[in-house]
């Protein structure tokens, strides 16, 4: 059936990630959400940093990486624990992509790219 979720804040800044039942997606409150898609309930949340979340979430072997303004964190896709993250200095990046390629996540932050420590 239709449900909905109230993220709060303004606006989505990108598409969601949908697997296995579950809606990931970050937010301009800065968080970052996993969301089950048969009745719209919060499976968990994470505020990373205090940054909105600018890219669409990656999901690669059990980890969700969200990317916000200054980092990039790998997230428990089960449990919403923060995993790792690296920080990239690129000040605050309101223009970035995040991509996988052969197992590793990337993410180009206004011109710099940065690899999680572990991943």
């Amino acid at each position: 059936g239709k449900w909905t979720f109230p993220m709060g804040g303004d606006c989505l800044t990108h598409s969601p990630t949908v697997a296995d039942g579950v809606v990931y997606i970050g937010s301009d409150i800065a968080k970052v959400y996993a969301i089950d898609t048969s009745d719209g309930s919060e499976i968990w949340s994470l505020e990373p940093d205090g940054s909105m979340v600018y890219a669409t979430p990656i999901l690669h072997e059990g980890i969700v990486f969200a990317g916000t303004g200054t980092h990039m964190y790998a997230i428990n896709k089960d449990t919403g624990a923060q995993e790792r993250g690296c920080l990239a200095d690129a000040g605050f990046a309101k223009h970035r992509s995040d991509f996988l390629d052969n197992g590793f996540v990337f993410e180009n932050m206004e011109g710099q790219v940065c690899v999680p420590a572990g991943a």
